[in-house]
């Protein structure tokens, strides 16, 4: 059964993948916008569907659709509020870092260079740990343990206790097999 604490992951999980994809909305705005827009949020009681949490929203809607199944689904639907609220305070936390970024004029851009950056040699290393393969490819860990068990997926570990890892060719292989 399915718990607020994976309720808690999944959310992380969500910042992590669609923060730079939010900060891109509001990196060209005004200060003055972005104060407004803080203040708004700062001080209305906002519920799931108000417009000023839509980018949220919609960005949390297609994460849910891709990495969920039903029991977390109602466990969203029961929680709705708190879902609300966090999805308000994440995204005050990323109209805050814009703000704190053009009042001491460092690029929110570069941020989002060294990021793309970062994935991109991901991307080019010949072998990737399990933290990386669900950041690149979207599986969870519990997907990959089980397509481990089940030989659908290969992966190297030298010892009993080393740390996990798969060579980046053979999941693309797998991924194009299984998602065409």
């Amino acid at each position: 059964m399915k718990t607020i604490k994976d309720l808690e992951k999944l959310l992380s999980k969500f910042k992590n993948n669609y923060k730079n994809r939010i900060l891109i909305r509001y990196i060209h705005d005004e200060i003055d916008e972005i104060e407004k827009e803080i203040s708004y949020l700062q001080k209305n009681t906002i519920l799931i569907n108000d417009e000023h949490l839509a980018i949220v929203t919609n960005n949390f809607d297609e994460f849910i659709a891709n990495n969920s199944d039903e029991e977390i689904e109602n466990l969203i639907e029961e929680n709705i509020e708190t879902i609300a609220l966090k999805l308000v305070k994440f995204l005050l936390e990323i109209l805050c870092e814009v703000k704190y970024s053009k009042l001491n004029n460092t690029s929110i851009d570069e941020k989002i260079a060294e990021e793309l950056l970062r994935i991109k040699i991901i991307k080019e290393k010949e072998f990737i740990t399990m933290d990386e393969l669900e950041e690149i490819f979207g599986l969870k860990k519990d997907k990959v343990l089980e397509l481990r068990t089940n030989k659908e997926l290969k992966y190297f570990q030298m010892g009993d206790k080393e740390k996990v890892l798969f060579k980046i060719e053979d999941v693309r292989k797998f991924m194009n097999k299984y998602t065409k």
